[in-house]
């Protein structure tokens, strides 16, 4: 099964990095189990996933859950900002 990156950056409104996050991989099947992984210091998280669609579900304090669809490919960047 061929993987791809997806690379996030979690920062605020006023686009400062967001270390204290959740993101969580709703899974697609059995083979890839639903995970959880937390930024780093600059907001910035790394996944390795099958290539193709993955939903997203990043979680911060004070705020609303947020679910995003993204596509895994090699070399993938989003950026997602969590708004109060």
């Amino acid at each position: 099964m061929e993987h791809g990156l997806v690379t996030l950056r979690l920062v605020d409104a006023a686009g400062a990095p967001v270390a204290v996050a959740f993101v969580t991989i709703a899974a697609a099947s059995a083979a890839f189990p639903e995970r959880a992984f937390v930024p780093d210091e600059t907001g910035r998280v790394s996944i390795a996933l099958p290539v193709g669609t993955a939903v997203l579900e990043v979680r911060f304090a004070g705020l609303e859950p947020r679910r995003i669809e993204v596509e895994a490919r090699v070399g993938g960047e989003l950026e997602v900002t969590l708004i109060r």
